[in-house]
């Protein structure tokens, strides 16, 4: 009995790393958006609507933190893009 909560316990351990990992590298990541004839106001205000967006999308999903991570980064860049930024 003792090994099988050891081996939960590792594979949880293991899959927290993961997605702390996934995080990490994915808030390093900085998207420079490029759209001509276009403010800093609109690029602030079109990329705080689809983060927002994005969260709330991703957010009923039941996915772990990695999954919602790489889910708002992928909704977030589809609505940028659908705004008509670069």
């Amino acid at each position: 009995m003792e090994t099988n909560q050891f081996k939960t316990h590792l594979y949880q351990t293991k899959g927290l790393r993961i997605a702390l990992i996934g995080l990490i590298l994915l808030t390093g990541c900085n998207t420079m958006w490029v759209k001509s004839s276009s403010s800093p106001e609109e690029l602030k205000r079109v990329n705080t609507y689809c983060q927002s967006l994005a969260e709330q999308s991703c957010a009923g999903l039941m996915l772990n933190l990695l999954q919602e991570s790489i889910c708002e980064a992928r909704m977030t860049t589809s609505c940028m893009n659908g705004k008509g930024w670069k």
